[in-house]
């Protein structure tokens, strides 16, 4: 009888709070400069974290590194540099979560484009 209602304390402890944590792999997500000339800042965050702004260089690049959670994540990022401001789902599970381990997104003057291992999507 002990182990049923552990079992069941676990899974209900999974569902309220939504993330499994260790049952499911570290998604990455790496975001390079790839503007000519120009910095950029993304600033990042979820429903649950805000990852602060980050300042990257030409060619300049920021990873992070998360557990996804059981009911779905998100993480979006506002893109900033000169004359510009736009908001873009840098990482959205039922997007992203069997295309990519490492979702590697290159930042261009026409926007995000996510780099696979056999292609280029812009998203």
């Amino acid at each position: 009888m002990t182990k049923p209602l552990a079992a069941l304390l676990l899974v209900c402890s999974l569902l309220m709070g939504g993330c499994v944590g260790s049952i499911w792999k570290k998604m990455h997500v790496k975001i390079e400069n790839n503007l000519p000339g120009e910095p950029l800042s993304p600033s990042t965050q979820s429903k649950d974290d805000d990852l602060g702004t980050q300042h990257l260089i030409v060619k300049g690049c920021w990873e992070f590194s998360f557990g996804p959670c059981f009911l779905g994540t998100r993480f979006f990022c506002g893109f900033s540099w000169p004359g510009r401001f736009e908001w873009f789902d840098i990482y959205l599970q039922v997007r992203d979560e069997f295309v990519c381990d490492k979702c590697t997104w290159k930042i261009s003057l026409d926007g995000p484009c996510r780099i696979g291992k056999k292609d280029r999507q812009k998203v």
